[in-house]
């Protein structure tokens, strides 16, 4: 049973998106045990007693996961995303309504939904989602990705502001997955207050964009990507291991970072694009989100990164890439796609209804080729050594996944004490 609280009680979410990154900072400064001891119960192997050690469950998530609104006092979330503009949302929800016909900026605006598309992180599912949800004319067929003649996948994450926006309102497709590229910092500029604040604003007509992403535990998302692609589709004679994965993504990730093709960052004519060249590399999310600039330290002679002597190599990527969430109105932990929504009647209850209008979920978890697993990077065939490399490896990570579980649930569970609007 949840927690009664009291009706008087107002949550406040951070004051701007660089207190959110301050406050995330405060986290992954800690150690990779202490990271682990906090979010996943592991057996606390600390110098002192951990009783003293007061940073446990910061985001209340234990609560959280129970569906319950831990915060019984009035109180500033330091790292929750202050609110944004619901405008694009309002256009797009009732981009096909009748009574539309009588609002201008609704028949001369186009509001598209950016996804972000991390690899094995759900991808295929939301755009199944959009299929349930959208007209069919309104969403590009492969995937999700707009096409070009002779190109099923365009890729969108090349493409400047410009001629995305021309996509949009030429083609009126109101979706579009960028999965390969890094996310590309420019379209921030197409969200309504941005576009709006700009100092070149001269076009009311200019589409808008929703962004939305999902998030999953970035362990076994690369349990899954060795799955997929160092198993199921693997085109050569003796299938790597787990940890023989692991490490040639990781070297491969190293010599490409550099290079136009690693990064898809050149477009260039017989480039030899590796589209797969980041997708096991470590801190997936943050190269992502920091617009392809988080870095890869090397590890010492036991392969541990020594995350705080090399803080100013990753220090700017891991602030941008906060920053860059922070302006999503949809950051879905991939794990409750499926579970979050509740239907009664047909009627979506949660995020996704809220945000975008989507009302019919049948279609919340598929993949795209083999069956639908619950990996678990616990659970595999990694030695315990290996593991604590893996996740101390991908410390950053964990922090930004478990915040986008406490973020979401926080928005769902504690509604009704949220202070919203811009």
């Amino acid at each position: 049973k949840k927690k009664k609280r009291k009706e008087s009680i107002i949550l406040r979410p951070a004051s701007s998106i660089d207190a959110v990154a301050n406050a995330l900072l405060n986290l992954v400064r800690l150690s990779s045990m202490e990271l682990r001891y906090i979010f996943e119960n592991d057996e606390w192997k600390g110098n002192f007693e951990k009783k003293n050690f007061k940073k446990k469950d910061p985001f209340r998530l234990a609560d959280l996961e129970r569906g319950e609104c831990p915060f019984a006092e009035t109180m500033t979330l330091d790292w929750l995303p202050p609110s944004l503009s619901s405008d694009a949302s309002t256009l797009f929800r009732h981009r096909n309504d009748n009574d539309n016909n009588n609002n201008s900026d609704a028949k001369k605006r186009k509001v598209a939904i950016w996804y972000e598309h991390l690899s094995k992180a759900g991808g295929t599912s939301m755009c199944n989602l959009a299929n349930s949800n959208m007209a069919k004319s309104e969403v590009p067929n492969y995937y999700c990705m707009p096409s070009e003649p002779k190109k099923i996948d365009a890729r969108v994450g090349q493409w400047d502001n410009n001629k995305l926006k021309l996509y949009i309102d030429q083609n009126k497709k109101y979706i579009v997955s960028n999965e390969w590229e890094p996310f590309p910092l420019e379209r921030l500029a197409m969200r309504p207050d941005a576009a709006a604040a700009a100092e070149n604003h001269n076009d009311d007509d200019d589409p808008w964009l929703i962004f939305v992403t999902t998030i999953r535990h970035p362990l076994n998302r690369i349990i899954s990507a060795w799955k997929f692609w160092g198993q199921l589709h693997f085109k050569g004679e003796v299938k790597p291991t787990l940890a023989q994965f692991i490490q040639r993504r990781e070297d491969g990730a190293r010599r490409d970072f550099n290079k136009p093709q690693g990064l898809g960052k050149g477009g260039i004519k017989n480039a030899g694009d590796n589209f797969l060249a980041m997708v096991g590399r470590p801190n997936f999310a943050l190269w992502k989100f920091s617009g392809g600039t988080m870095p890869l330290p090397m590890g010492n002679e036991n392969g541990l990164v020594p995350w705080g002597d090399i803080e100013s190599e990753w220090l700017d990527s891991f602030v941008t890439a906060v920053k860059t969430l922070c302006q999503f109105d949809l950051m879905i932990p991939m794990e409750l796609l499926s579970t979050t929504h509740e239907t009664t009647k047909d009627m979506g209850v949660g995020p996704l209804h809220d945000v975008l209008g989507w009302n019919h979920f049948e279609k919340s978890h598929v993949v795209p080729s083999g069956s639908v697993v619950n990996n678990n990077a616990k659970e595999s065939d990694l030695t315990s050594d290996q593991y604590d490399v893996l996740w101390d490896k991908n410390r950053l990570d964990m922090v930004i996944y478990y915040w986008s579980r406490a973020v979401y649930l926080t928005k769902i569970h504690c509604a009704d004490s949220l202070v919203v609007g811009v």
